[in-house]
């Protein structure tokens, strides 16, 4: 399975952040992060179904295409979701090939590009994503603890109610220009990131003012609002 280079993926959140066109493999053409204007009524569905292939890709990279063919509710899913980032009027199956026109298409070899992408898109990508176990063992220490932690974050939005909804409202009533009329022209990955952008804005204000003190920066990593994003 690939691992995304940084540049890659600074090419893909750059173009994400200002709504441009994703190229990234010949075959598979060029794709977009659809604004949330254009999702429309299809909003919750789309995050359902990202988070959903995210999470199945996740658990086995290896056999993640050949589970799709496999699983015809998976496959008809999956295919959907494929209609939000690619400009297709109707995704065709050729020779275990999910064809978008006469020349794009995706299959087992471009797949977990794909793959990947997404995650960085809906800001899955994490620090330690270049990590490699060093055996069998090692790689079912990862999986449980990946297991638990997505139980424990389950846990902890269910329990503090901060879906995309509340976020989407953060930003609105916290940034300078955007609003609930306008925020729908942004996609996906320009709202969350404005959202960390605001969070890490709020952390560091004390720094501004000199009273934050060395437990207070140590306790929440405080870092310049200006650096890089990092998905823990």
């Amino acid at each position: 399975m690939i691992q995304l280079e940084d540049n890659l993926k600074t090419l893909i959140k750059t173009n994400a952040f200002l709504g441009y066109n994703i190229i990234i493999e010949e075959n598979m053409g060029f794709f977009k992060c659809p604004r949330i204007d254009d999702l429309k009524e299809n909003l919750m569905i789309y995050i359902y179904l990202f988070n959903k292939y995210i999470d199945l890709y996740e658990d086995d990279k290896s056999s993640f295409y050949y589970v799709l063919f496999l699983n015809e509710k998976y496959f008809q899913e999956f295919a959907s979701m494929l209609y939000f980032f690619f400009q297709t009027e109707q995704i065709k199956l050729k020779d275990q090939k999910l064809y978008f026109n006469e020349k794009n298409f995706m299959d087992e070899n471009n797949i977990s590009i794909f793959m990947e992408s997404l995650r960085v898109l809906h800001h899955f990508d994490k620090k330690n994503d270049d990590y490699k176990p060093a055996n069998k063992i090692a790689a079912e220490m990862m999986a449980r603890a990946r297991k638990l932690k997505k139980e424990m974050e389950a846990k902890i939005k269910q329990k503090d109610g901060i879906g995309f909804l509340e976020i989407m409202s953060t930003v609105s009533a916290r940034h300078a220009s955007i609003n609930p009329t306008n925020i729908g022209q942004l996609n996906y990955y320009q709202i969350i990131d404005q959202y960390k952008r605001l969070m890490m804005i709020d952390i560091y204000t004390p720094c501004l003012y000199g009273n934050a003190t060395e437990e207070y920066i140590k306790k929440n990593n405080v870092k310049h609002y200006s650096l890089k994003i990092i998905n823990e």
